[in-house]
C-alpha cells in the first residue's frame, strides 16, 4: 500500500490541501493515519475515495450530500455518473465485456484475441473509436469502485498502448492537409493513450503532426511551436486539477502561441466556470474531435 502526504493529495486531486482538512474536520470525509513521528499519511482508499467525491462534486453534487454517503453508496453514485458517459455499440458489447475479463485475469492472450476479431471485423479506427475508448472509460469506473487495482490497469493499458504505436508505424507519412498540430500533454500529465489516439486519427486523414507526449515542459513546447510555426495545439488533461489550474494551462497557451487554434479535452462540463478564448475549443471526446476535423 502506498503512503500519500496531504500535498501528494492536493496534486492528485485538484483539491486544495487546507480544503481536505476542512472536509476532514466538518464532514469526516478521511481518517488520515499517523506514522511513529506523528506525520499524517493517506492510503490508495483514501485517495480513491477523494478523487470519486471529486467527481460527484464536478458533476453539481454538494459536498454536504455527498459527504452523508457511505463507501457503498458513493461507489454506486460514481457508477452511475460515468456509467451515463459510456457510449458503447450493442454488438460490440460482447467485445467490452471480454476486455474487462482479460483485463482482470491479466490475460494478453484473450485480449489480443478480442482485439483482432474486431480489428478484422470493424477496422482499426472503428476499434478504437467504438471499442477501446469506452473500454478506458469502463476502466475509470471499475478502479474509481475498487473491482480493479492499478496493476491490473497498467497491464491493459500498455497493451493499448503497443496497439496504437503499431497503428501508427504502419501509416505513410504522406502529408495532404494544409493545417498541422502539435500533440503534447502538460507537465504533471502522463496517461497518453488518448494523445496516441489523436495522433492517428490526424495522421491518417494526412495531416502534418509533431507528438510530443507526455509531461511536456512549457519552454520546451515553445522550442517546437517557434520552429514549425503549427496551425493547432492539442493537449488532452486526465489529472484531476482545479478551475483555476486549468485556467493557468489555457491562459499560457493562448498567450504564447496567438496565432494558433488551442483544442484541449477533459474539461467538458467546466466550461462554464472558465474563460474561454475565440482561439480555445474544448473537445468532449473522439466523435467530437472527428467532427472538427470533417
Amino acid at each position: 500500500m502506498r503512503k500519500y502526504q496531504i500535498k501528494d493529495l492536493e496534486r492528485l486531486t485538484g483539491i486544495k490541501a487546507h480544503t481536505i482538512r476542512i472536509w476532514e474536520k466538518r464532514y469526516n470525509i478521511l481518517n488520515p493515519e499517523r506514522t511513529d513521528t506523528n506525520i499524517r499519511y493517506y492510503s490508495d482508499n483514501d485517495l480513491r475515495k477523494l478523487l470519486n467525491v471529486t467527481l460527484l462534486l464536478q458533476k453539481g453534487s454538494k459536498i454536504s450530500k455527498v459527504s452523508q454517503l457511505n463507501d457503498d453508496q458513493l461507489n454506486h453514485e460514481v457508477q452511475d455518473s460515468l456509467n451515463a458517459a459510456v457510449e458503447i455499440d450493442k454488438e460490440l458489447e460482447p467485445f467490452l465485456t471480454g476486455l474487462c475479463i482479460a483485463m482482470v485475469e491479466l490475460d494478453e492472450k484473450k485480449f489480443n484475441q478480442i482485439y483482432a476479431k474486431s480489428l478484422h471485423q470493424k477496422g482499426f479506427e472503428h476499434t478504437i473509436v467504438k471499442l477501446i475508448y469506452p473500454f478506458l472509460a469502463k476502466i475509470g469506473i471499475m478502479w474509481g469502485v475498487n473491482e480493479i487495482n492499478p496493476a491490473q490497469e497498467h497491464f491493459v493499458s500498455n497493451l493499448i498502448r503497443q496497439k496504437m504505436l503499431a497503428a501508427i508505424d504502419n501509416l505513410n507519412d504522406q502529408v495532404s492537409q494544409t493545417d498541422s498540430y502539435v500533440l503534447f500533454l502538460p507537465q504533471d500529465e502522463h496517461h497518453e493513450i488518448g494523445l496516441l489516439m489523436a495522433y492517428y486519427i490526424l495522421k491518417v486523414r494526412g495531416y502534418q503532426v509533431y507528438y510530443l507526449g507526455q509531461n511536456v515542459p512549457h519552454v520546451d513546447l515553445q522550442a517546437v511551436v517557434d520552429y514549425t510555426s503549427p496551425s493547432h495545439l492539442l493537449t488532452i488533461l486526465t489529472a484531476s486539477r482545479t478551475d483555476e489550474q486549468i485556467q493557468k494551462i489555457i491562459k499560457q497557451n493562448t498567450n504564447s502561441f496567438p496565432h494558433c487554434k488551442f483544442l484541449i479535452a477533459g474539461i467538458k462540463g467546466r466550461e462554464a466556470q472558465l474563460k474561454i478564448t475565440s482561439t480555445t475549443l474544448s473537445i468532449s471526446g473522439v466523435d467530437d474531435f472527428i467532427n472538427y476535423l470533417n
